[in-house]
């Protein structure tokens, strides 16, 4: 349930470390607001290496390899050379010109975790790209806690949506901002944009696409919520579907489809 603020907020952002669309969406954030007061982050995109290269196949964890190893050499050449309009900016530079904390955390739901968030006071917890289930302990350790869901909910739960979305030969995607409950990706709808799947569209292009537009949608709801002006929408659960880790099936199956999950000028564009 959503709840009003007296005074100007108190943020706290989650996020995976070295994600690469996160980055997207955590840029314009640190870059924008003047009252996030701490990032913490956890793991890597390509944390569960064994489980990437035995459910994905040999195509998917070479894809989820290249977004990550390029992202780091790029965060290298950003920082050699100080080009500052990459999209891909190192955040823990902007957080510290900012004097925002940066905070590791392995497991956002220990102990140790919940004491540092509780000390931190946060009026709101953003999630952005996170990849652990927030437990109720640290839902309710602020007034409000939202979301960022690359789909169009209530379909497409879980994770990674936009690849689902290509593999299954789907027109539209979604971005989706929502506030978390219990229950994974089912929180009441803040503000959600659909976008139309470009023919030629890679998994790299629509996920990058849809975090551009996401951090816009984001910025626009927590706005919301610090005016009061937040109205939701119920998911309707008729509608939902939950979808795991990309499988070498579907990864076949997308090749079929005609699409890549990323291609050649798009790594080059990672890194510069």
């Amino acid at each position: 349930m959503f709840k009003e603020y007296d005074n100007s907020m108190r943020i706290v952002v989650l996020a995976t470390a070295g994600h690469l669309q996160a980055s997207i969406i955590l840029k314009r954030l640190l870059c924008e607001r003047n009252d996030i007061v701490a990032l913490i982050e956890t793991g890597t995109p390509f944390s569960d290496i064994k489980k990437t290269f035995l459910v994905g196949g040999v195509n998917y964890f070479f894809y989820k390899a290249i977004e990550f190893g390029f992202f780091k050499i790029g965060m290298l050449l950003h920082a050699i050379f100080g080009k500052k309009n990459w999209q891909f900016s190192n955040i823990h530079n902007i957080a510290k010109e900012k004097g925002i904390k940066a905070i590791k955390a392995d497991n956002i739901n220990s102990e140790k975790s919940l004491k540092k968030i509780r000390e931190l006071k946060p009026d709101l917890i953003v999630s952005a790209y996170f990849g652990q289930i927030l437990k109720e302990e640290i839902i309710s350790s602020a007034k409000n806690c939202i979301n960022i869901h690359p789909s169009p909910l209530p379909k497409y739960r879980g994770i990674s949506p936009y690849f689902w979305a290509i593999s299954n030969n789907e027109k539209e995607a979604g971005i989706t901002v929502h506030f978390l409950e219990k229950k994974v990706d089912a929180g009441g709808i803040i503000l959600q944009k659909i976008v139309k799947i470009e023919p030629k569209e890679t998994v790299h292009g629509l996920f990058n696409r849809l975090s551009n537009e996401g951090a816009g949608i984001l910025l626009k709801a927590i706005a919301q919520i610090e005016k009061g002006k937040v109205v939701t929408k119920k998911q309707n659960k008729t509608n939902a579907s939950y979808f795991s880790s990309p499988t070498k099936k579907a990864v076949k199956k997308l090749y079929s489809n005609g699409r890549k999950l990323i291609a050649i000028k798009e790594i080059f564009k990672i890194v510069w």
